[in-house]
């Protein structure tokens, strides 16, 4: 069994891999996949990632389907955005996919209960508290 987590932002996607241990085995980066640009270049950046990452760790497409994939993606909110992504057919054990503030906050706090909040103005972030 592997994990493989993605964090797709707006100006890089990128992908780690782990083996059930924990252990970090593969790394991946491609270009922007911000969900905003559309379904099929975000998938194409995933899956960009995604081979690198398996190919650093020495495994093949084979072992996709023992993996599990969680997935932050900026934009994923945008309507219908996640269904047309799913819909793409990623080959994995199963998938989650969240927005990446959703993962930002889990890795900020370990996975533990916490918070993060922002003031937003113009779509441009000022304060974080």
């Amino acid at each position: 069994m592997f994990f493989l987590g993605i964090d797709a932002g707006g100006s890089t996607c990128r992908a780690r891999l782990t083996d059930k241990a924990g252990n970090i085995i593969g790394h991946g980066k491609a270009g922007p996949a911000n969900a905003r640009i559309g379904t099929d270049k975000v998938f194409a950046a995933i899956q960009t990632a995604c081979e690198q990452a398996f190919a650093e760790a020495g495994l093949g497409p084979e072992e996709h389907v023992r993996t599990r994939a969680g997935m932050g993606i900026a934009g994923i909110n945008r309507i219908g955005a996640k269904e047309a992504l799913l819909a793409k057919g990623f080959p994995f054990a199963s998938v989650i996919i969240n927005t990446d503030g959703v993962i930002a906050n889990i890795g900020a706090h370990g996975g533990q209960d916490g918070g993060d909040c922002h003031y937003w103005h113009r779509q441009h972030c000022l304060w974080p508290c």
